[in-house]
């Protein structure tokens, strides 16, 4: 056994590692990863895109992270081949991208509240109206939030979140009309939960994601990202005040 197989035996998986796949359809929306609709062995159905191991780094890490947060988001896993890996996200349907008008119909604001405070601690900036999908549930005039799309986190680069310190991610990018003062009390709940997120889970989690990207500064990735998850409160309200502010 090879000593990296040895090591992927050390800890639980989390994410799903797809071992067959079968390409369908693009993804009808604009996109820099060809993005593809597959379907595995089991007749599970994903989204499949190639991305940099920085960016896969960020998704696999970035994912495991809102499961620990309770943040909803679609299931993650890879798929290798070639030597190459691609990422997967769950297929989502039927879905709707954010719009301002969509406010009034949230089924929980606590859900765009907590995605938000993700996004805050983990420095994504590319959190625009496509990367947040919204489902009819439980009713059709219902809407609930799932996070897509966190590659452009500065989980991906640890350099990067060790640099960033203290310091929210810009919101520039941002999806416009995002209910600040309906979904802030979710934000700040979820950055409680970040505070409290044990040690050991928080490395389990960057191993896996280290494992998937063949990163090799997990230590430092570690350190960066506790310091930001002790003070997830801190940087979260900085985060809401630019929302407001902008």
């Amino acid at each position: 056994m090879s000593k990296k197989s040895a090591n992927r035996e050390l800890f639980t998986h989390r994410l799903v590692e797809v071992r067959a796949l079968s390409d369908h359809d693009s993804v009808p929306v604009p996109n820099s990863s060809d993005a593809v609709y597959v379907i595995d062995d089991e007749g599970r159905r994903w989204v499949k895109k190639y991305v940099a191991a920085n960016d896969l780094l960020a998704e696999a890490f970035g994912t495991l992270l809102a499961l620990d947060l309770s943040v909803p988001t679609a299931n993650g896993g890879y798929h290798v081949d070639g030597g190459e890996t691609w990422w997967l996200s769950e297929y989502l349907d039927p879905i709707v991208h954010w719009d301002p008008s969509y406010a009034e119909r949230l089924a929980d604001p606590d859900e765009l509240g907590s995605l938000l405070a993700l996004d805050a601690v983990i420095g994504n900036t590319d959190r625009h109206a496509r990367n947040i999908v919204l489902r009819p549930s439980p009713s059709e005039h219902e809407l609930r939030v799932f996070s897509i799309d966190l590659a452009n986190s500065w989980l991906g680069t640890p350099h990067d979140l060790e640099a960033a310190q203290l310091a929210p991610p810009p919101v520039g990018n941002v999806a416009k009309g995002i209910p600040v003062d309906m979904i802030a009390r979710g934000a700040r709940t979820c950055a409680l939960r970040a505070a409290q997120l044990p040690d050991d889970r928080v490395v389990d989690s960057a191993r896996e994601a280290c494992m998937i990207a063949n990163e090799p500064e997990e230590a430092r990735l570690v350190r960066a990202l506790t310091l930001r998850l002790r003070n997830a409160p801190n940087i979260v309200d900085k985060y809401l005040k630019l929302l407001r502010n902008r």
